[in-house]
Order: C-alpha cells, then sequence, then structure tokens
C-alpha cells in the first residue's frame, strides 16, 4: 500500500511539474502573440504610409518633369527624387 501511495505522490509531483511548465510555455506563447500583433501594426502603418504618400510622390514627379522641360525618359529618376525629399519631409 504504501507503495501505493508513493508512486501517486510521484505521479502529483510529476504532474504538478508538467502544469508548471505548460503554464511558463502558455505565457511565453501569450508573450510572443502579442509581440507578433505588435509588429504587425507596426508594418501596417509603414505600408500605409507608404500607399498614402503615393499622390505627394506623383505630383511631386511631375513637378520635376515640367521643370526639366517636360523632357521624356527621366520618369523613373523624377519619381526617385520626388519618393526621397517627400519621405524626408514626411520623418
Amino acid at each position: 500500500m504504501n507503495e501505493k501511495k508513493s508512486i501517486g505522490k510521484r505521479v502529483e509531483k510529476a504532474v504538478s511539474k508538467a502544469a508548471v511548465t505548460v503554464d511558463k510555455g502558455v505565457v511565453k506563447i501569450a508573450a510572443a502573440k502579442g509581440n507578433v500583433a505588435e509588429t504587425a501594426r507596426d508594418i501596417s502603418k509603414s505600408a500605409k504610409k507608404a500607399v498614402d504618400l503615393t499622390p505627394e510622390i506623383a505630383k511631386r514627379a511631375y513637378e520635376l518633369y515640367e521643370q526639366r522641360g517636360r523632357l521624356e525618359g527621366r520618369a523613373g529618376h523624377d519619381w526617385s527624387q520626388a519618393e526621397r525629399e517627400i519621405r524626408q519631409d514626411a520623418q
């Protein structure tokens, strides 16, 4: 009978230890989920800012195009310059 009690206590101890380990894992998972959610929000905000700046960048690129006398073949350069200017002002 003592042997059964001893085994029972060891099982209870093992179960208790496992429960603590599981609880710690749950806490870590919850923290990780929070970090992921926060990171996702930050990325979403950054992406939204990038999209929101597109009309301003386009307007500035067109201004640069006009300043150059409407010469063709520099659209990519004008866009890049406009994007740098607008993003620098937005920060």
